[in-house]
């Protein structure tokens, strides 16, 4: 059998051995032969029309299958098999009957090909110098080369990608690597000549994409006295302040009670020291001296020897307990840490956590306000000092109210019992009378 294919507008028969005249392929069945095909290209075009030809003695199959990048319009007779089943849409023409189909290919969306997934820096400030630590994991679509750009002057100690170690290469202050897609973690460590200071901030660091989840964390060396934290909203806050002003608010209100014991000023003072213990530490202090106040104006009027003892064996527990706790706030003042109230975000005073969820570019840079601790040592030594001497007037005074009256009561003595016994006492009669009691007899005029 020999048939007479024409191809169609623009395709170009690809498969060898195949006769293609004035476009039309020879197609010439062998006897026993059931199938003959090719394969071929078709130039790209807007539009493509088939028609099914008229007056031949074959039937014609359609079968559209569409890559992924092109948008495809129809137009004409409906496939036989739609696409929403799953099966490639096909159509089985009539002579004459034509089917257009339009290819668009939809333009890219604008964007970057790189970005940033997490970085995480880790900064730890000595005394003379800093050492810095940087991961990040880079998201790209293709292969390139990358910089980062360091602080000037620091010196690269380690660098890998991918964890395996590279040389480092730094140009003008920019570390250059390779890119692979899909994912790139890069760890590099440097240290740059400058230690903690009193208002220290992590150097700059651009690693040239934004991104998202930023973690900086700052471990400030020991011997430091923290005092304000700034940074990103998602981060470590110095609480004490806050405290501080509450309890300096309390001071001011307990130098208005009725005979306070102690000024305005005292008051504040002792409140500043006890803010590094606990808040019913504190509160028993405050309670002695008040305690002692009403002892010494009150105290006398109790009458009864049970509710006086009382009251003094409850004041001798409460003085030792206070100067428990006067002790312990010297104590941690001369040789503990000052407990400055750091929290948020997982922090604690060594380790300061800071999170970003944005990033559009360099690396976020808070800010640490400390001083040395022998600040703190020498404020706290003050105040001891301060205390001692205001201590022993506290106690003068608190021994006068405490013997105010007297210092003990003893139960008053009980009443000396009745003696009762069974004879009448003897009484004295006048002459000429009856005893008492007794009827005297008749005398009449014949009486003898």
């Amino acid at each position: 059998m020999v048939l007479q294919v024409p191809l169609l507008t623009g395709e170009s028969v690809l498969t060898a051995d195949v006769p293609v005249a004035k476009g039309v392929v020879a197609v010439n069945l062998a006897p026993g032969a059931v199938t003959f095909g090719w394969r071929s290209t078709l130039a790209q075009a807007p539009a493509l029309e088939l028609a099914a030809p008229r007056d031949v003695p074959w039937v014609e199959l359609w079968a559209l299958d569409t890559g992924p990048m092109w948008d495809v319009g129809l137009s004409g007779i409906p496939p036989v098999h739609p696409s929403s089943s799953g099966a490639l849409p096909s159509w089985q023409p009539w002579p004459g009957e034509t089917l257009r189909i339009q290819i668009t290919r939809p333009e890219g969306i604008g964007g970057a090909t790189l970005t940033l997934d997490q970085a995480t820096m880790t900064v730890r400030p000595g005394i003379r110098s800093t050492e810095t630590t940087l991961t990040t994991m880079l998201r790209t679509t293709r292969g390139d080369q990358h910089a980062f750009r360091l602080p000037p002057g620091a010196e690269v100690v380690r660098f890998g990608v991918n964890g395996a170690p590279q040389p480092a290469r730094l140009e003008g202050g920019r570390l250059l690597f390779s890119l692979a897609p899909p994912l790139t973690r890069v760890e590099v460590t440097w240290r740059e000549p400058r230690g903690i200071s009193a208002f220290f901030r992590p150097s700059p660091v651009d690693v040239g994409a934004p991104g998202v989840n930023a973690y900086l964390t700052v471990q400030p060396p020991g011997g430091r006295w923290i005092l304000l934290l700034g940074g990103p909203a998602f981060g470590p806050v110095v609480l004490f302040w806050g405290a501080l002003l509450v309890t300096l608010l309390v001071a001011i209100v307990l130098s208005r009670v009725p005979r306070s014991p102690l000024s305005l000023g005292a008051w504040v003072l002792l409140a500043i020291g006890l803010t590094q213990v606990s808040v019913p530490a504190a509160a028993v202090v405050v309670l002695w001296l008040l305690a002692l106040t009403w002892r010494e104006a009150y105290g006398a009027r109790i009458r009864h020897f049970g509710a006086f003892d009382l009251m003094q064996l409850g004041l001798v527990v409460l003085t030792l307990a206070a100067l428990v706790v006067l002790f312990q706030a010297v104590k941690q003042g001369l040789l503990g840490q000052p407990d400055m109230q750091i929290g948020g975000n997982g922090s604690t005073p060594a380790v300061l956590r800071w999170t970003q969820d944005r990033l559009d570019g360099p690396l976020p840079t808070p800010l640490v306000v400390s001083v040395p601790l022998l600040v703190y040592r020498l404020a706290m030594l003050l105040w001891a000092l301060w205390l001692a001497a205001s201590l022993l007037g506290w106690l003068r005074r608190g021994w006068q109210a405490f013997s105010t009256g007297g210092l003990w009561r003893r139960p008053p003595p009980k009443p000396a019992p009745t003696v009762v016994t069974g004879t009448t006492p003897r009484e004295t009669a006048t002459p000429g009378t009856a005893p008492a009691g007794v009827t005297p007899p008749y005398a009449g005029p014949d009486s003898g």
